[in-house]
C-alpha cells in the first residue's frame, strides 16, 4: 500500500505520469486497487484481513465503521472484502439484522445464554427494551437470537409488537391469564373488556373468540354475555307479554352493563322471534313494553280527549272549517302515517339510534300561516294539539307513580302522534255535528276585536289631537310613533280579523308584522285588497288622519262590519283624567331620571292643552320647547338644565362603552364628573317631580273636577268610613304638601312600613293612607318643619251602601269602553289577583269586579298596554263624594 503523492515525492517524477502509469496498471492487474490515492494490492488486504481476525478473536466483536476509522479505508470497501474473507482469513460472522457489525461464535453463544437466561426468570408480560436496558444486551444481538429462542422452544413465551416496543409475556401468565378469564366467565356468565383491558390484553374480543366457545358467546358493547343471562331476558319479556305490563331489564342484567348493552341484547337477541317484536316495543333502549300496556295507557285520555274538544269548540270551528272549504269530500278517517301502537307495526327504519326512536312523535314544525289553500288545509290539522308532551306524562304519572320519569317521557313521546290523530277525529266530528257553535264563536271573536279597536281606536284619536299642537319635524315625528304603535297594533286586529275570515287560518295579532301582513294581502280576496293595502300604506306614512281615513273604510259595513262606538265628552274626560292618573301613580313610582324628566314633560303637557299625548323620549325636547310658553321662566330652566344633564349624563355612558378599557379609567377627574352628574340627577329628581306634580294638581285634583262641580256620577279618589281602606293616588296634604314615600325615613322616621303593616298600601308608594285607624287617610310629609298632616279626601257618599264586592254581573267594558283583561291572565298587565288567592270573589272569566273590597266600585285591569285599570260604568255601584271636606288640616309635630 503508497499513497501516490507519497510516491511522487520519492521517486521525483511528475505526479501525471505517475496517474497515467497506475491506470495502466489498474487496467492490466486486477489485483491491485486504488483507494483514496492509495494504491493497494491484494496481498496487503489478506494481510489486513489476518491483522482483523486477531483484533476479533480478542474482542469477540468489531465494527467495520471502526475498523475504517483505524485503517483509513472506506467503510463499504471493507465490509466488502471482510465478508468474501469470512472463514478464510476471518473466522466469524456477520449479524443479519446489522451488516456492519462481527461476531465470534463463542461471543454469540455467551450472549444467547444470557439471554436465554434473563427471559426464562420472566413470570409476566415485559417490555424487551427494558431488559435491554437493565443487561446492557447489544440492541440488533438480541432481536436476533430471541426469535429463534422461541422458535427453537428454549424459551416458553411470545413476543407481541416490533423492537423497541416489543413485549414478552411468559407462557406461564398466558396460561394463569386464560384460567382466571374461563373461571371467571364460567362463574358469572359474563365478563367485561375492562377487566381484560387491565390484564394487559390490548384486545379483549378477539381474546374472548378464542378463549370462549363463540357460538354460545353474546359479544355486546361492553361485555360478552353467556346463554343464562339471554333466557332470564326472554323469560322476563315473555312474562311482559302475558301480564300486559312491562320491564326494566337493567334490573334483570349484572350492575356492569350499560345501557348500550342492554339495548344490543333486546334488539339483535331477544326481540328476534317475530311473535315477540310484533307484542312489545322497546323504549329508552332498556324498556321493555307490551303493546296492550300501551293501548291501555291510550284509554286513559279518552275523557280527557272528549273535555277538551268540548271546550276548544271554537278552536276546532277554526281549523276544520278551512279543511272542509278546501276539500269537502276529503276522507275523516285516520291516516295510517304514524305508529300503530296497538298492532306493533313499525316504519321502515325503525332501527335508529335511540335519540331518533325518542324523537319521534314530537311536532317541531311551525306551520306557516299563508301557504297555499292545500297546505294550510294539512297543517291546520297538524296544529290541532291535544296535548304536549310534559302534560301527557302529568296523566300518565297519576296512574304509574312508581315509574321513572324518563320511562313515562318516552310513553307520552311514543303516543304524542296517536292521541293526537284520535284527538282530531274526535274534534272534528264535534264540528260536523256543531256548525251552530262554530257561527256564535265567530260572533264572540268578532265582538271582542270590535271591543279591542274601540278602546284603541279612542286612545289613538285622544292622541291625535295632542299632536295638533306640534308642526314641522316634531308633528311628524309624533305622527310616526303613534302609527307605528297604537296604529299599528288597531292594524293587527284588523288583519288577524280578516285572516280568520278570508283565509281561513288562526292568527295572533301580536305574531303579525309587515311582512306577514303583506303576505296576507296577497291571500285577499280582490275586493278588499285595495282598502287594506292603502290602510298598510298609510302605517309606513307621516299623516294619522290619513290612517283613520282608510281604517274607517276597512271598518265599515263592506268589510269587517265593526260599529265604531262615538267617544261624547263626559267618557272623552273620564279617559284623559284615567291616563292623568296612572302617569301620576308612574311618576310617584319613577325612579330613572330620564323616565322622570319623559313622564313630567307628558303630564305637563296634559295639564296645560287638556289633551293627551304619545310620545317616544327623543320627542321630550321638542314637547319641553312646547311647554316653554306656558311655565314660569324658573319652572323652564328647572327643567331644561335637568334635560342638559341626563343628555352629559347618556354621554358619559357612551363613552364609557366605546372606551377600549372598561374597566376603570385612570384620569380621576372622568369618574368624579360622571358620579358628580349622577347626583345632581337625583337631587333635582323631587324637584321635577313636585314641579309636575304640583301644576297636575293645581289644575283640578279628581275632587274637584267637572264631574263633582255638575254632581255627576264621580270616579276619582274618595274614601268610606276613616279611609282605612282607602287606596287612591292623592300624594299631597291638604296644605297642599308633598308626601313622603312610605319606604324612606328622610326626613321623618316612623314605624309605619309594609313589613309591619302588610296589606294597609304602605308599598313603595307616597300616597295618602290610613294605617292606624285615625279619623281620615293622612301622610308624612317631605317638609322637614311639618311631620305629618290629613289630607283632602273627601268621604264617599255612595248609591247604595255595598262598593260592589257582591257584584257578578257580565260587564267587561272600562268606562272609556276599553275592554277588560281576564283575571285569570297577566297579559298585558301583571297582578296579584287570581282566583286562586280569592276563591270567593268571581275572578274567572275577565268581568267588571271589585277583589279588594277598597275600591269605590267595580273595576277591572284592561287588555289595552297603554292603560293599566279603570273603573267600569256601572251606575249602581258609582259614589260621589260629600261637598264639605271631612280631613281638616292637621299637622303633626
Amino acid at each position: 500500500r503508497i499513497n501516490l503523492v507519497d510516491l511522487q515525492q520519492a521517486t521525483n517524477v511528475d505526479l501525471t505520469h505517475i496517474d497515467s502509469k497506475v491506470k495502466e496498471m489498474l487496467r492490466s492487474d486486477r489485483s491491485l486497487f486504488l483507494i483514496q490515492g492509495d494504491l493497494i494490492d491484494r496481498d496487503y488486504i489478506d494481510r489486513l484481513a489476518e491483522e482483523i481476525n486477531d483484533i476479533l478473536q480478542e474482542s469477540g466483536q468489531i465494527s467495520v465503521s471502526e475498523l475504517g476509522k483505524t485503517f483509513n479505508l472506506p467503510t463499504d470497501f471493507l465490509q466488502t472484502n471482510i465478508e468474501k474473507r469470512i472463514g478464510v482469513y476471518i473466522y466469524g460472522q456477520i449479524n443479519p439484522l446489522e451488516r456492519g457489525t462481527i461476531y465470534t461464535e463463542a461471543y454469540v453463544a455467551r450472549h444467547t445464554a444470557n439471554i436465554r437466561g434473563v427471559f426464562s426468570a420472566i413470570t409476566k408480560p415485559t417490555s424487551v427494551s427494558s431488559i435491554i436496558y437493565q443487561y446492557n444486551f447489544p440492541e440488533t444481538l438480541l432481536h436476533d437470537i430471541l426469535p429463534k429462542l422461541l422458535e427453537e422452544k428454549r424459551l416458553a413465551g411470545s413476543v407481541q409488537g416490533h423492537q423497541s416496543k416489543a413485549i414478552y409475556t411468559p407462557n406461564i401468565y398466558s396460561r394463569t391469564q386464560s384460567n382466571w378469564v374461563l373461571a371467571f366467565f364460567r362463574q358469572n356468565d359474563y365478563i367485561e373488556y375492562d377487566s381484560l383491558t387491565r390484564l394487559d390484553i390490548t384486545d379483549p374480543k378477539n381474546y374472548l373468540r378464542k378463549c370462549l366457545n363463540s357460538k354460545n358467546t353474546i359479544f355486546l358493547e361492553s361485555c360478552a354475555s353467556g346463554q343464562n343471562i339471554l333466557g332470564q331476558v326472554q323469560a322476563a319479556i315473555e312474562d311482559v307479554v302475558t301480564t300486559s305490563s312491562w320491564v326494566d331489564i337493567m334490573t334483570l342484567l349484572p350492575s356492569p352493563f350499560s345501557i348500550g348493552d342492554a339495548f344490543m341484547l333486546l334488539q339483535k337477541h331477544c326481540l328476534k322471534n317475530n311473535k315477540l317484536s310484533v307484542s312489545v316495543q322497546c323504549l329508552c333502549d332498556k324498556f321493555v313494553v307490551s303493546n296492550k300496556f300501551l293501548q291501555n295507557c291510550l284509554q286513559l285520555f279518552d275523557d280527557h280527549m272528549k273535555t277538551k274538544a268540548q271546550k276548544d269548540a271554537s278552536k276546532v270551528a277554526a281549523k276544520f272549517a278551512s279543511t272542509t272549504t278546501a276539500n269537502p269530500n276529503r276522507s275523516t278517517s285516520v291516516e295510517q302515517e304514524e305508529l300503530n301502537v296497538t298492532s306493533g307495526k313499525k316504519k321502515k327504519g325503525n332501527d335508529s339510534t335511540s335519540s331518533k326512536r325518542r324523537n319521534k312523535g314530537k311536532d317541531k314544525s311551525t306551520p306557516d300561516d299563508f301557504e297555499s289553500t292545500k297546505s294550510n288545509s294539512k297543517q291546520n290539522k297538524q296544529d290541532l294539539e291535544f296535548m304536549s308532551v310534559p302534560e301527557i306524562v302529568d296523566v300518565l304519572r297519576q296512574e304509574n307513580s312508581n315509574c321513572e320519569d324518563q320511562f313515562l317521557e318516552e310513553i307520552a313521546s311514543h303516543l304524542f302522534s296517536p292521541l293526537r290523530k284520535s284527538y282530531q277525529e274526535i274534534a272534528k266530528s264535534i264540528f260536523l255535528s256543531s256548525t251552530s257553535n262554530v257561527t256564535s264563536e265567530k260572533r264572540k271573536i268578532h265582538s271582542d276585536a270590535q271591543d279591542k279597536i274601540n278602546g284603541l281606536l279612542t286612545n289613538a284619536k285622544l292622541f291625535g289631537n295632542g299632536l295638533k299642537h306640534f308642526s314641522g319635524d316634531a308633528q311628524i315625528a309624533l305622527q310616526k310613533h303613534l302609527l307605528h304603535t297604537l296604529c299599528t297594533d288597531i292594524t293587527n286586529i284588523v288583519f288577524s280579523l280578516l285572516i280568520s275570515e278570508h283565509i281561513m287560518v288562526d292568527s295572533d295579532p301580536n305574531s303579525l308584522n309587515s311582512e306577514t301582513r303583506s303576505s296576507a294581502l296577497e291571500k285577499f280576496p280582490n275586493k278588499i285588497k285595495k282598502p287594506t293595502t292603502t290602510l298598510e300604506k298609510a302605517l309606513s306614512g307621516k299623516d294619522v288622519d290619513q290612517f283613520f281615513d282608510a281604517l274607517d273604510v276597512v271598518l265599515g259595513p263592506s268589510i269587517c262590519q265593526i260599529m265604531i262606538k262615538k267617544l261624547d265628552k263626559k267618557k272623552e274626560r273620564q279617559v284623559i283624567f284615567n291616563h292623568r292618573q296612572n302617569l301620576i301613580e308612574q311618576l310617584n313610582r319613577e325612579s330613572k331620571p330620564a323616565m322622570c324628566l319623559h313622564l313630567s314633560t307628558v303630564l305637563l303637557f296634559q295639564k296645560h292643552t287638556q289633551c293627551m299625548i304619545h310620545a317616544p323620549g327623543r320627542c321630550v325636547p321638542h314637547i319641553i320647547s312646547f311647554l316653554k310658553q306656558h311655565l314660569t321662566d324658573e319652572h323652564y330652566n328647572t327643567i331644561y338644565e335637568y334635560q342638559q344633564l341626563i343628555i352629559k349624563s347618556m354621554q358619559q355612558s357612551s363613552e364609557d362603552q366605546k372606551s377600549e378599557k372598561p374597566e376603570k379609567s385612570n384620569d380621576p377627574n372622568t369618574d368624579d364628573g360622571k358620579s358628580q352628574t349622577e347626583m345632581h340627577l337625583q337631587e333635582k329628581m323631587a324637584t321635577i317631580k313636585t314641579i309636575a306634580l304640583e301644576k297636575v294638581a293645581s289644575t283640578g285634583h279628581p275632587r274637584e273636577g267637572p264631574l263633582q262641580q255638575k254632581g255627576a256620577e264621580f270616579q276619582g279618589d274618595c274614601y268610606v268610613g276613616r279611609g282605612s281602606d282607602y287606596r287612591g293616588n292623592v300624594s299631597h296634604t291638604a296644605s297642599g304638601l308633598l308626601c313622603q314615600n312610605w319606604t324612606s325615613q328622610n326626613p321623618h322616621n316612623h314605624n309605619f312600613i309594609a313589613e309591619d303593616y302588610p296589606n294597609q298600601g304602605l308599598e313603595n308608594s307616597n300616597y295618602c293612607r290610613n294605617p292606624d285607624n285615625s279619623d281620615g287617610p293622612w301622610c308624612y310629609t317631605t317638609d322637614p318643619q311639618t311631620r305629618w298632616q290629613f289630607c283632602n279626601i273627601r268621604r264617599c257618599s255612595c248609591l247604595k251602601k255595598s262598593v260592589g264586592e257582591n257584584y257578578h254581573g257580565s260587564q267587561r267594558n272600562t268606562i272609556s269602553g276599553l275592554l277588560c283583561q281576564a283575571w285569570s291572565s297577566n297579559v298585558p298587565h301583571v297582578h296579584a289577583y287570581t282566583a286562586e288567592k280569592y276563591p270567593h270573589r268571581d275572578l274567572e272569566n275577565n268581568y267588571c269586579r271589585n277583589p279588594s273590597y277598597n275600591a269605590i266600585t267595580p273595576w277591572c285591569y284592561t287588555q289595552s298596554a297603554l292603560q293599566r285599570w279603570e273603573y267600569c260604568d256601572i251606575p249602581d255601584f258609582l259614589c260621589v263624594p260629600e261637598q264639605s271636606v271631612t280631613s281638616p288640616v292637621v299637622s303633626g309635630g
